[in-house]
């Protein structure tokens, strides 16, 4: 553990009980650690060991002052003290979301809202002085006259207790980020350097720190600094600088006329390739000796066995150092690299494949699959192959008669630098990468534009040298960072209509139609500074690019037809896209699809009625074409013997009319006439019909 200035010892027993969480936070007030995890504020106490949980949500910003800890969750300021039942919301009063706060004293803070305002903020009258601003603010600190440092707008601002007014300051550098270190500096970050700010006296230093991330000093000029893969190291400031180098005078007085475009050391020499040929410098006599004078070199390589082979466009020579002749040529155009163990002659790298030359004959060693892409620099270390291509950083191995191909980073390299040493130095567009081929992982990252924009560099003395123009700067190798893993992008929380939740899998669940989603996301391989988001919502749809910096996604959904929203990291160094599912638990009213419904509905009814009408008239206009027909009295009836109709022969008959007979029993038929044996055969065949 630490405090600000000095390192406390945990016992294995204290380690055992917090191994069971991964903690991004610590705080400690008195005798209790406060530790804060992704949905949980937990306390231990130091003198009677039990970890407890005191709040069951996301804890970040969390700071002890005063004896009480104070920490950010869900936008509302929270105060603890220990042997409370639950934290106080100070910011209860407030209807701002707060994004982070600095302490004045236990009633008095300075908070950043989410709507870009600068509040000063007292726990009993609430806001006393609010700063609407036009731009975020990334960070803050209070020195120790109680002025408030900010930046915003790239430039430093601070307010005095006394006015409560902003006033700028002079720096002449874009600010991205403040680091608070106490007494009279603070560290700033600009474009991935840092500088050392002194604000009594208005000073700006360069440190060359663009390794880290957050400095914190400790006692006997050591420096507690977080390393940009989040993890942190005790170490010094001259541990970490890249310096001006020992070889500096060398290039200055011996090589400043020469232009050397190429450097490799080896054994006591230095050799060097400039447009006119082939140079050797001997290091302890200080001597420079041109080895082969011919114009336009390419490449070169050095074996063990006193041969030096180099090629140009059309040609690869061979050179004996100790006779200082040429030996060999034969023809080979479009080399890229020359490379192998030292040992043995060298393999011959093109943007297509590598080659290799027996003497004789030179033959196809390995040709590159297409989706591995084009070689622009190759190295071969350990029998293994370590080829940049447009496409990445690729490892390649052969066993038996097949080959292995494996992505070791997933960003185009346009140059690197390997002088059979574990660590392979790595150009891409936007950064220097230190990266270890035994463990394939990488072991520190520069954003520095002196690096960055190096001539070339080279290897000497368990240091790596990199030339601009007549400036050498030197890293040591021995003590750069621990190695880790590249991590990528990551989701740090999930808000579903404000409610914090947690994505155990690749699929949210929804439960309501309407959901407004807001992703909190974070990249371990680059500074928080460097994020750069983009999303779609299906692969047709075009990424949306959010602006460097954004940590964070919002959009509603309202409807089933959202399945999936992918994201990924633009600067960052695994590009491969984070995809979330949604999986919809609700019914869904849709009203045009109701409409559309009961249209069809109201269509099928009215269809029907029309039908059972239309069958109703053609069968009464049947009945009456067949009575208009007959020249006989006729007359229908039902059932009961209760008449329905009766033509007009009926009527001249019996002077009776439709009207007059229509559901009656024709009674005036009674007597001895009348055949009541067919009319009980009618009943029967009307009853057998029905059955």
């Amino acid at each position: 553990m630490f405090t600000p200035n000095k390192l406390v010892k945990v016992s294995d027993n204290t380690l055992k009980h917090l191994s069971k969480s991964s903690f991004h936070q610590i705080e400690r007030v008195n005798n209790h650690l406060f530790l804060a995890t992704d949905n949980q504020l937990l306390e231990y106490n130091l003198e009677n060991p039990a970890l407890e949980t005191r709040y069951s949500e996301h804890v970040s910003k969390l700071t002890s002052a005063h004896n009480q800890l104070f920490f950010i969750s869900k936008g509302r300021l929270l105060n603890y003290q220990s042997g409370w039942q639950k934290p106080e919301n100070l910011t209860a009063t407030l209807s701002e979301f707060v994004l982070d706060y600095q302490i004045v004293n236990d009633h008095t803070f300075w908070l950043t809202t989410s709507s870009n305002k600068l509040l000063y903020f007292e726990k009993t009258k609430n806001i006393k002085k609010t700063f609407n601003l036009s731009n975020p603010i990334k960070s803050l600190f209070i020195d120790r006259k109680n002025r408030l440092w900010f930046t915003q707008n790239k430039a430093l601002y601070f307010i005095s207790p006394s006015t409560l007014e902003i006033e700028t300051t002079e720096v002449n550098i874009e600010i991205d980020a403040i680091y608070s270190i106490g007494g009279s500096s603070l560290f700033l970050e600009s474009k991935g350097d840092i500088y050392q700010y002194h604000f009594d006296i208005g000073k700006v230093n360069a440190l060359n720190l663009s390794l880290v991330s957050n400095i914190y000093p400790l006692i006997n000029g050591d420096i507690l600094l977080k390393h940009q893969n989040t993890n942190w190291y005790l170490t010094s400031l001259n541990a970490l600088n890249i310096t001006p180098s020992k070889l500096e005078n060398v290039f200055r007085e011996q090589f400043s006329d020469y232009n050397f475009e190429q450097i490799q050391w080896h054994g006591e020499y230095f050799y060097l390739q400039n447009k006119f040929g082939l140079w050797r410098y001997h290091i302890a006599s200080n001597q420079l000796s041109q080895l082969i004078q011919q114009q336009n070199i390419e490449h070169f390589y050095l074996n063990n066995q006193g041969e030096l082979w180099f090629s140009d466009a059309q040609y690869i020579y061979t050179f004996d150092l100790k006779s200082h002749q040429q030996q060999t040529k034969f023809p080979f155009t479009h080399s890229v690299a020359l490379i192998g163990d030292g040992k043995s002659p060298p393999y011959v790298v093109t943007t297509k494949g590598i080659y290799r030359n027996t003497g004789d004959v030179t033959f196809a060693f390995f040709n590159t699959p297409q989706h591995v892409g084009e070689i622009t620099s190759a190295s071969f270390y350990n029998g293994l192959f370590f080829l940049a291509t447009n496409n990445g950083f690729w490892q390649i191995k052969k066993t038996a008669n097949e080959w292995h191909y494996e992505l070791l980073l997933n960003n185009p390299v346009h140059n690197f630098t390997h002088q059979q040493e574990r660590f392979i130095w790595l150009h891409t567009n936007e950064q220097v990468l230190l990266f270890d081929v035994e463990l394939k992982q990488l072991a520190a990252r520069f954003d520095n534009t002196a690096l960055l924009h190096s001539s070339f560099n080279f290897y000497y003395d368990k240091q790596q040298h990199f030339v601009k123009d007549n400036q050498i700067f030197s890293y040591p190798i021995s003590n750069s960072a621990a190695i880790y893993p590249l991590n990528g992008l990551a989701v740090r929380e999930i808000y579903l209509n404000e409610q914090s939740t947690h994505l155990k899998t690749d699929t949210l669940a929804l439960t309501q139609q309407e959901t407004n989603i807001v992703i909190s996301l974070f990249d371990n391989d680059v500074p928080p500074n460097a994020l750069a988001l983009s999303y779609r919502f299906s692969a047709d749809m075009p990424w949306v690019n959010l602006p460097q910096g954004q940590d964070t996604i919002a959009f509603l959904v309202n409807n089933k037809a959202l399945q999936q929203i992918s994201i990924y990291n633009r600067n960052g160094l695994i590009k491969q896209p984070i995809s979330i599912n949604f999986s919809h638990h609700y019914f869904q009213f849709n009203v045009w699809q109701a409409a559309t419904q009961l249209l069809l509905f109201s269509l099928f009814i009215i269809s029907f009625l029309w039908w059972f009408k239309h069958r109703k008239d053609a069968q009464y206009g049947l009945t009456s074409a067949l009575l208009a027909q007959t020249q006989e009295a006729v007359w229908i009836s039902d059932e009961a013997l209760k008449v329905l109709n009766v033509n007009k022969t009926f009527y001249t008959i019996t002077g009776f009319s439709q009207a007059d007979v229509k559901g009656k029993q024709l009674k005036v038929f009674d007597g001895e006439s009348r055949n009541t044996k067919l009319e009980q055969i009618i009943k029967h065949a009307i009853k057998d019909k029905e059955r």
